[in-house]
């Protein structure tokens, strides 16, 4: 199982939140897609990354639904067949 989480400007919850994932589902793998977020936020993402996520992203901000296509074609190039689940960056779909 993958779980892709799409992210802008995330909190500094994040990096809980894969180490949290990695816990509950030790199987899983979490690919993160930072849409966009900046130099600001880099650290949070090395810390997601850090926690054990894959993260991919680009400079400008296109929106969620970009995130999300950019974030399943990374898997059906990298692990095809594996199921995925989208949730959001915050935590609330846990």
């Amino acid at each position: 199982m993958i779980i892709l989480i799409p992210s802008l400007e995330p909190t500094k919850a994040l990096p809980q939140l894969v180490g949290a994932l990695a816990s509950e589902l030790p199987s899983a793998r979490v690919l993160i897609v930072d849409d966009g977020s900046g130099p600001t936020f880099a650290p949070i993402f090395r810390a997601a990354h850090h926690a054990g996520a894959t993260v991919i992203g680009y400079e400008a901000n296109r929106g969620k639904g970009f995130a999300l296509r950019t974030g399943l074609a990374w898997i059906q190039r990298n692990a095809p067949g594996q199921v995925v689940v989208c949730a959001d960056s915050d935590g609330q779909h846990r």
